[in-house]
């Protein structure tokens, strides 16, 4: 997608995702546009708190799973090398847990829910520049297969308002208006140098 970045995990990997996951990097809050169990009473949007959802058992988990990758192998430098991308593999895993947990989905119990293709979507940059009613249109487009209507509507309504969370919290950043700074327009100020060699 041009306007954010859409990554879809799943097992063929679909471009239509039964759980997608709206996040917004500055903002404790994200979205859960859960199209698993159309014929359910089951809530299909949720706004859920970070906080909340990645807790104490989260970061016991990922705790636990990285000490094992400390010890494990036999070549330990190899091992070092790949940490990053395991550690980021083990937050999406346990994360994408704690989610679905959250949701009610029990751990281990073979459902609708463990086999489901999860679409992750970073609310950011060009996304963010555009208006509402753009915004609410993208959104149309992306759930209108997926969802009812008023259901649609709704989704669109929290990610215009998160959306807009986000602008105000990036704009609030130390640094985030470096063209300001170096124009001398800004109140904030900046250091820049160059690194000797």
């Amino acid at each position: 997608m041009a306007w954010g970045e859409l990554m879809v995990f799943g097992p063929d990997d679909q471009r239509t995702a039964e759980l997608t996951l709206c996040f917004f990097p500055h903002v404790d809050e994200f979205i859960v546009v859960d199209a698993r169990f159309r014929d359910s009473k089951r809530p299909r949007i949720w706004v859920l708190k970070a906080t909340d959802v990645l807790g104490d058992e989260f970061r016991r988990r990922v705790e636990s799973d990285f000490s094992r990758l400390l010890r494990g192998g036999d070549r330990p430098f190899l091992r070092l090398m790949g940490l990053p991308q395991e550690v980021e593999g083990l937050i999406r895993m346990h994360g994408l847990r704690s989610i679905l947990e959250y949701l009610g989905d029990q751990p281990g119990v073979s459902d609708q829910g463990s086999n489901s293709t999860v679409a992750v979507f970073f609310c950011t940059g060009p996304f963010l520049a555009l208006d509402n009613q753009h915004m609410r249109r993208a959104i149309q487009k992306m759930f209108a297969e997926l969802l009812p209507p008023d259901d649609v509507d709704e989704c669109a309504e929290h990610v215009i308002r998160l959306a807009e969370c986000e602008r105000a919290a990036q704009d609030t950043t130390p640094g985030s208006d470096v063209q300001g700074m170096i124009r001398g327009d800004s109140d904030r100020y900046g250091t820049l140098w160059q690194m000797e060699r």
